[in-house]
């Protein structure tokens, strides 16, 4: 073949390899997830790291979710991945809005992948403070086809799922409709795809990973998320919103309710510190969180939401049941102490709590060791105990770090306007900053 020859067919193979790139999607929501496709394809911030959640209840955390990430990967090799699933199986909509307050909006990611059963109020309160609280995009799915008992209800619920997506700016990606098209095709029973009434066999997860996967495409068929877009900034040091004094001490004036500061590579020594709004950052209340509460007698965690209080420092909480608790955890007795606090008081499940300190505050209706005892048919086992960190959304002092490290500097802080300061404290021949992202959520 001549290099004539060669060369022509060369720009044949790249101009269809263009075309199937470019190919529209029939989901005109797919806008909504544009900001992370365009990420993932290196068109912006390459290298940068890239957050997802997948988050739900036992179906979200079925290995449908292993398809999908495995496609992302093959498709986008070259990107910076953080990818989690934080699942609970048994947990519908209204005791997910209790541990979403650990496992999802202080993770804060770039996109979430979200489907629970419950409630519809407590599934779009979930979806309402994910965009009150971060920048995530967001990506829904209608319900897959369960058991023919189910069928009406299903229908019914993923006609709410739709209503929130279009009221959210969500992308609604409907596997039920896809689902019940491939059975008919198919001539296959919905329960060729599941275990039980609801849960998916392998060839379910497979179907459920090839549906949601075909549609997390990067296109401009329908348009850019130029909103989502605007919530996530870049602002060099060059900027107007950045000064820097003689001392190097650098202020940055933002909107937002995080910061993170992204390394040159020079990675001077000496380490840097922060200020916000003329205060230490851990004076916010929101510049704090704590991670879910430890298992029950199953997988699901025996508190499912604690409350931080007064004056939060970064240490490991443990509750130890005392021996006058019920055997059935329905009548907790407990003791509280943290690592650095100490003691911290005791109290009872049946009534709302706050420690000696006013770190912690537990409510009544969250403690979560019964259910799961009776489940498995045991009884509370002695000194059982729970345990959870409260950790720093912050830094008070950090070093840059290797070109293109991410450092948090704030979050969880007021969504409004602030002003950073960050002083070297030592001299220093450069701050070791390339710019800074700012993140903020809608109002």
């Amino acid at each position: 073949m001549t290099n004539t020859a060669q060369a022509l067919l060369l720009l044949i193979l790249l101009t269809i390899g263009s075309l199937q790139a470019a190919e529209p999607s029939s989901n005109p929501s797919v806008k909504f997830i544009q900001r992370t496709m365009r990420s993932l394809a290196g068109e912006r911030n390459p290298g940068e790291k890239i957050r997802i959640l997948f988050y739900g209840q036992s179906i979200t955390a079925q290995r449908w979710r292993d398809h999908v990430v495995a496609d992302l990967k093959k498709r986008f090799p070259e990107a910076n991945l953080e990818i989690q699933n934080r699942a609970i199986g048994g947990f519908q909509s209204p005791a997910l809005r209790r541990t979403a307050e650990h496992d999802l909006y202080p993770f804060y990611p770039d996109l979430l992948i979200f489907h629970v059963y419950g409630d519809l109020a407590n599934y779009e309160a979930i979806i309402r403070k994910v965009r009150e609280t971060t920048t995530a995009e967001i990506v829904l799915w209608t319900d897959h086809v369960a058991h023919p008992d189910r069928m009406e209800r299903d229908d019914q619920y993923s006609e709410g799922i739709r209503r929130i997506a279009q009221k959210h700016d969500c992308m609604l990606v409907d596997v039920r409709k896809a689902w019940k098209q491939h059975l008919a095709d198919s001539g296959k029973a919905p329960g060729d795809f599941l275990r039980d009434s609801v849960h998916l066999n392998a060839a379910g997860e497979k179907l459920l990973g090839d549906i949601i996967k075909a549609e997390l495409v990067r296109t401009n068929e329908f348009g850019e998320n130029e909103e989502a877009e605007a919530q996530i900034l870049d602002v060099p040091l060059e900027s107007d919103a950045v000064t820097i004094g003689e001392n190097g001490e650098i202020s940055l004036s933002f909107e937002g309710n995080r910061v993170v500061a992204v390394s040159d590579g020079s990675n001077p020594s000496g380490k840097l510190a922060i200020r916000l709004d003329g205060r230490e950052v851990k004076t916010f209340p929101g510049a704090w969180a704590a991670t879910r509460p430890s298992k029950s007698a199953n997988w699901m965690p025996a508190i499912r939401h604690v409350a931080l209080g007064e004056d939060p420092v970064d240490e490991t909480w443990t509750v130890t049941c005392l021996p006058d608790s019920a055997a059935d955890g329905t009548k907790i007795h407990f003791r509280l102490s943290g690592s650095v606090t100490g003691d911290d008081g005791e109290g009872w499940s049946t009534e709302d709590f706050i420690s000696n300190s006013g770190r912690i505050r537990i409510a009544r209706p969250d403690w979560n060791i019964a259910f799961p005892l009776k489940l498995r048919k045991t009884s509370l086992p002695k000194d059982f105990q729970v345990t959870w960190k409260v950790y720093p959304l912050f830094a008070e002092t950090f070093a840059p770090g290797e070109i293109a490290t991410e450092t948090m500097l704030a979050q969880g802080i007021p969504n409004g306007k602030h002003s950073l300061t960050i002083k070297p404290t030592e001299k220093r021949k450069s701050i070791g900053i390339r710019k800074f992202k700012i993140y903020r959520p809608r109002n």
